[in-house]
């Protein structure tokens, strides 16, 4: 059975020498949030989606619910700057409540200095502590940084599936990836 746990406060450096520092996110956060996703999504390589997907108010209730329900929902500063996030939702039906997806974004020129690491790191840890048993994702197989990450940390592919949300990316296809957490 998985338990509530409060992400501690992470502090690091970047690859380039520069503090960041991982923290729960809050309600104040959603514009920043908002910005990271469609900055992302924009970009067309990184992540299934497309910019102004969702509202400020969607985004609000996606924080809120996050912080209610007890998921993990982190976000990196770099110079007070939110930069990257991750997320862990728990599946709440009963067969699966030990299951959680996770979700990983980090803005360009945030890239390739250990951020995305250092969050996976702190979401694996944390669905450890809450008792988890299992971290799902779906990651595009062409985001070849993101797949090597994962499977570094012990990520396995379980298979692939069409990237069907939205009609236009409906012949996209992510590769599913999961890690054992016991």
């Amino acid at each position: 059975m998985s338990r509530a746990v409060t992400p501690p406060v992470t502090t690091g450096r970047t690859r380039s020498g520069r503090p960041y520092r991982l923290r729960a996110a809050r309600e104040a956060d959603t514009g920043a949030l908002l910005r990271l996703h469609d900055a992302v999504a924009a970009e067309g390589r990184w992540m299934t989606g497309v910019p102004g997907a969702r509202s400020a108010l969607e985004q609000t209730l996606t924080v809120a619910s996050a912080i209610a329900r007890g998921d993990l929902m982190l976000v990196a500063e770099v110079d007070g700057e939110v930069v990257g996030e991750v997320t862990v939702s728990r599946r709440w039906d009963r067969s699966s409540r030990a299951i959680a997806d996770l979700a990983v974004a980090v803005g360009e020129g945030y890239r390739d200095e250990g951020l995305g690491r250092a969050l996976v790191e702190a979401a694996i840890a944390w669905s450890r502590a809450a008792g988890l048993v299992r971290l799902a994702l779906r990651v595009l197989p062409d985001n070849r940084r993101a797949v090597a990450l994962y499977r570094k940390l012990g990520f396995e592919e379980e298979g692939r599936s069409r990237a069907a949300a939205d009609p236009a990316e409906a012949e996209r296809e992510l590769l599913l990836m999961a890690l054992a957490l016991d």
